[in-house]
């Protein structure tokens, strides 16, 4: 499908809007937790820990390492999850959670446009 028609559709959409205002204030402020096959893993250089390896970049990204190898990662394993919050997920998805009425507006401007064209319509063919 062209670009142009997708970016369309997807703006046309009125179910963008209904799944967006739903999603936005359902996982807003949620604790995020990755299962492991969600994960980033890698394996430290020899010599060096998980946290001085890739401690600096765990500071400044969202998200959390995993170290312990009671959550399936083999010895040495580490694994890096991408969401602390539910808020870390939807910016991923272009949402944020003050985007849960302005989208709930406008699906229920769709929702209220089709009524009335149903009825205009209905009226346009009897008379």
């Amino acid at each position: 499908m062209p670009a142009s028609w997708k970016y369309f559709f997807y703006f046309a959409t009125p179910s963008t809007y209904w799944v967006g205002s739903v999603t936005s204030a359902t996982l807003h402020g949620q604790p995020g937790q990755c299962t492991l096959s969600k994960t980033a893993r890698f394996l430290p250089p020899p010599g060096e820990t998980c946290q001085s390896y890739a401690g600096g970049f765990g500071a400044q990204a969202a998200g959390y390492l995993l170290s312990n190898t009671t959550q399936g990662l083999a010895a040495g394993e580490r694994a890096y999850c991408p969401f602390t919050t539910g808020d870390d997920f939807l910016a991923t998805i272009n949402l944020a959670a003050s985007d849960k009425w302005p989208y709930f507006g406008i699906f229920l401007a769709f929702c209220a446009s089709n009524w009335v064209l149903t009825y205009f319509f209905m009226w346009a063919v009897r008379v």
